[in-house]
């Protein structure tokens, strides 16, 4: 489907978080996003270029997401006139070295092409409506005691899986604290690629608690010793696609050096990559999970729809929004029900309807870019 393009509005938002998110020696106190709102000929789209928290995800600071829209990538969008919405996403990766900037300016032409012909996201992308499973994900916690708080705190809102960040040294006893209080919860445990083959005694050792998923023991390229590690582990491990070529996602398969693949639509540049990893991975015999930075409403609205499609049969990272954040940008917001399920709501684009008077409330800059 081609539209033209006639103006788009960037929005710098900062939104507060329920409760602060300390990373490292970091206290992140609010979330930053760059809203992206895409007029074209025949309906308004909305996407969003979500800033990781993670120092280890080396994505963009908000300053340079923010440049990289304003100053090349919103230029370059503009001046293509009439854009096939499939294609563009090759377009922008040849622009920019910023993936979750893409991926906002991407999503806004994607819910644009869904908004002009009055049908759900999830039909353009090939998905069927369906009610998602959503995980809760633990965050950073200074102690045991604070993550069994933080797991009993949260997990009343129904989620079907907890996933909790490990790191040598930091491993074995929350896990175990977590399984002995929650014998039947699923857990996942992210590792982060922080671990070796030297560490396989303490892999096997967690692999006693019946985990879920192992996310990410070792590097996404090292097929090779991820082959050996999945051979004697029980737990599938879950491996990120992000920086992955289309080659080594079928060696990964054909190895059997992981069962799942994670995909985030902000790491990896769009819903048209996200698309093209999924095929991949349904080929490879892989199953596929859907990660979050964690993300603000549009574009969790926008991975929403992506994980309609068939691979993803694993809990997502997308909570209700109050799990994360005092507010949100959608009416209604994303609420997980009672049964730990997400449901999309009827209606054209993300179903959700993206709100520009919150958008106005939470922005600390805007301009505005005309062909």
């Amino acid at each position: 489907m081609r539209l033209r393009l006639d103006s788009i509005d960037l929005y710098h938002i900062q939104v507060p978080f329920r409760e602060p998110i300390q990373i490292g020696s970091a206290v992140i106190q609010v979330k930053d996003a760059v809203i992206v709102r895409l007029q074209t000929s025949r309906a308004t789209g909305w996407g969003e270029a979500s800033i990781s928290l993670d120092p280890d995800d080396q994505g963009p600071s908000s300053e340079a997401c923010w440049s990289e829209i304003l100053e090349r990538l919103g230029p370059a969008v503009l001046s293509w006139g009439d854009v096939d919405v499939e294609a563009v996403s090759d377009k922008l990766a040849e622009e920019t070295t910023h993936p979750c900037a893409a991926a906002g300016v991407e999503m806004a032409i994607w819910h644009a092409a869904a908004m002009a012909r009055d049908i759900p996201l999830h039909s353009l992308l090939g998905g069927v409506a369906q009610p998602i499973a959503s995980g809760l994900c633990s965050g950073p916690c200074a102690s045991v005691e604070e993550l069994l708080e933080r797991i009993e705190r949260h997990l009343a809102g129904g989620y079907r899986r907890v996933k909790i960040r490990i790191r040598p040294e930091w491993d074995l006893e929350p896990i175990a604290s977590v399984r002995q209080r929650w014998p039947d919860v699923p857990i996942v445990v992210d590792a982060g690629g922080s671990y070796g083959l030297d560490d396989l005694q303490t892999l096997r050792n967690l692999d006693k608690y019946r985990l879920a998923a192992i996310e990410q023991p070792l590097r996404s390229d090292a097929v090779e010793d991820l082959a050996q590690l999945q051979a004697v582990l029980a737990a599938p491990i879950c491996i990120d696609a992000c920086g992955l070529a289309d080659s080594r996602i079928e060696e990964i398969g054909r190895r059997k050096a992981a069962r799942i693949l994670r995909i985030s639509v902000q790491r990896i540049g769009g819903l048209t990559p996200a698309l093209r990893v999924h095929e991949l991975a349904r080929k490879a015999g892989l199953t596929c999970s859907l990660s979050s930075t964690p993300d603000l409403g549009i574009a969790a609205a926008g991975a929403l729809h992506l994980a309609t499609l068939d691979a993803f049969v694993h809990p997502i990272d997308v909570c209700s929004a109050n799990r994360w954040f005092k507010d949100d940008l959608l009416e209604p917001p994303i609420v997980v029900d009672a049964g730990g399920y997400l449901h999309l709501p009827d209606g054209p684009g993300f179903g959700y309807r993206p709100s520009p008077e919150k958008v106005e409330k939470y922005a600390i800059r805007q301009e505005t870019l005309t062909s």
